[in-house]
């Protein structure tokens, strides 16, 4: 059974995070927002974390170790009573990961 599961990645490293994951065949999401930035006196547009630190797994209930040791990530929010990572309890996700992405570009 797959389902959708929150990691936290180390500071700055979601993009590096996501990466990896999808070189293990996960499929993982992280909601991006554009923002206005000063860069050498100039504003630029750049894409910045909606909910920094934070990403979107699907994980099979039988294949998660190997998240666990991905490049970038922190650590997995776990559900403690079945000893796996906790079930974002939405099952709507594929609608809400186009709403986010519609939000964020506000």
């Amino acid at each position: 059974m797959t389902y959708w599961a929150v990691a936290i990645s180390q500071p700055n490293r979601e993009r590096t995070a996501l990466v990896h994951l999808e070189r293990q065949g996960y499929r993982a999401y992280c909601p991006m927002a554009r923002r206005q930035r000063v860069r050498k006196g100039r504003k630029v547009t750049v894409d910045v974390p909606l909910f920094p630190r934070y990403l979107f797994v699907e994980v099979d209930s039988d294949r998660w170790w190997s998240l666990r040791g991905t490049r970038g990530l922190a650590s997995i929010i776990m559900d403690h009573q079945r000893e796996q990572p906790m079930q974002v309890r939405d099952s709507r996700s594929e609608e809400h990961t186009s709403e986010l992405q519609s939000l964020a570009y506000l």
